[in-house]
């Protein structure tokens, strides 16, 4: 074990001479085994060595057993030694956490105060390693959680994780070296339990060095990982266009980068939705469009140009207005989104710039009928264009051309008794279109908002 250790440390770099180290130690076989080795290499690296021991106050008895006996070890060889007592059941409540993120989370808020410059030791091994492969295949992962755990994490070291059980035990006996042992580990009521005592067993029969092979695919899976991290991040970098990403470019890459950048796009907005399934209903958008919901507020929408990932815009709000009779008879008027105005004939065509949009914001007044009131569409709302000669939904020339649905009600209409005069953008209906029989003109300009 001694050297498997040694090597870790060397290999990663994990330490450097004066360094300052917090061993967080329960009083296990495992961090019993790491904290001796740390002593032991402590002269030749010049540690400064500190045991950080955290009581969770979840196993009442048997963890002020385990919290005495780290503290005696401690006393006996003249160690520093912190202690932590947590509520974490009730911190866990309070926050919405499960016991064992709370703990988690807990544990290493309290190893960052003691020294926020130190290492951090904790005593994961090959075996751990291959439990936690195992159970995040069983999950459902991607290549990143078939890396197991990280030997190096920032400040966390993990000096075991070249060693398997056996090897503890066997450096435990050797060293006449006692630990507790908690009962919670050797019941089958927790999965990773069921992974440690059943699955990885029968995998051993299959061949015994099954958790040093484990080690050694993690390791070239975190290298092989590393490198298509890179490929990715290239992509979607190089792949930005207009506050999305161009759909030409997702396509043009590999499936094998191009599945991780739409991963990678999905969790920076929507990190439970990150998943297989969601990625494939992605990349079936992104060369004929459309959208996919990624939770309750975002969205994966693309025009098989650009794929976005975004909120959804606030929709524009209905709205309607009559139109004073003074501004049909003359007068102009603002209402603060439009402004209307009714001249004859000659005024029009002698103080205008006739081109050939200008009548696209022009009416025949003389055929307005009754009441006139401008607004957002309506449903059934159908204009009748002059140009094209065929009449068609509000809504479906909207889709035609394009205009978002959250802006459609934002796009004013002008009606009179019989039904549509004029949609901004669109122009008039034929029935009300200027022509040459056309005496007054009724202009209609749309205010700056």
């Amino acid at each position: 074990m001694l050297d498997k250790a040694l090597s870790a440390v060397e290999k990663y770099n994990m330490l450097s001479p004066g360094a300052a180290v917090i061993a967080a130690v329960s009083g296990g076989a495992d961090s019993m085994a790491m904290l001796l080795f740390l002593m032991k290499i402590s002269e030749r690296y010049s540690l400064s060595l500190t045991v950080a021991h955290v009581n969770h106050g979840l196993r009442g008895e048997e963890a002020r057993r385990d919290e005495e006996y780290v503290r005696s070890f401690c006393e006996k060889n003249s160690l520093r030694f912190e202690v932590l007592h947590a509520d974490v059941a009730a911190l866990a409540k309070q926050s919405g956490e499960t016991c064992e993120e709370c703990g988690r989370r807990v544990r290493y808020e309290f190893f960052e105060s003691i020294d926020k410059n130190a290492k951090i030791a904790t005593a994961h091994t090959a075996s751990d390693n291959a439990e936690t492969m195992l159970f995040n295949l069983a999950r459902g992962s991607s290549l990143k959680g078939l890396c197991g755990i990280p030997p190096v994490r920032g400040n966390i070291i993990r000096p075991l994780i070249f060693c398997t059980r056996e090897d503890i035990e066997v450096f435990c006996r050797e060293n006449s070296l006692d630990f507790v042992t908690d009962s919670t580990n050797l019941t089958l009521d927790y999965s990773r339990n069921k992974i440690r005592h059943i699955a990885v067993p029968a995998l051993k029969e299959i061949n015994s060095a099954f958790e040093e092979n484990a080690s050694h695919f993690s390791q070239n899976a975190a290298l092989d990982e590393d490198f298509l991290e890179g490929e990715t991040k290239s992509l979607l970098a190089s792949a930005k266009k207009d506050g999305g990403f161009s759909c030409e470019a997702l396509l043009s890459a590999h499936p094998a980068i191009r599945r991780r950048a739409l991963l990678g796009a999905i969790k920076n907005v929507c990190p439970k939705s990150a998943d297989f399934k969601t990625v494939n209903a992605v990349e079936n958008i992104l060369q004929g469009g459309g959208k996919i919901q990624l939770s309750p507020d975002i969205f994966a929408v693309s025009d098989g140009d650009i794929i976005r990932f975004k909120t959804p815009a606030k929709m524009s709000e209905e709205w309607s207005e009559d139109v004073e009779p003074e501004c049909i008879n003359g007068s102009v008027c603002h209402n603060g989104r439009v402004s209307i105005c009714r001249v004859n004939k000659k005024v029009f065509f002698d103080t205008q710039k006739i081109h050939k949009d200008m009548l696209d914001y022009c009416i025949d007044c003389d055929r307005i009928n009754g009441k006139v009131q401008v607004g957002s569409r309506r449903a059934g709302d159908k204009l009748t264009l002059a140009k094209r000669g065929c009449t068609k939904s509000l809504k479906k020339l909207f889709n035609e051309a394009h205009v978002p649905p959250e802006s459609r009600c934002d796009v004013a209409v002008l009606r009179d008794e019989s039904g549509v005069l004029w949609v901004e953008g669109f122009g008039a209906d034929r029935r009300c279109r200027v022509g040459k029989n056309t005496e007054n003109v009724l202009i209609i300009r749309r205010e700056k908002q």
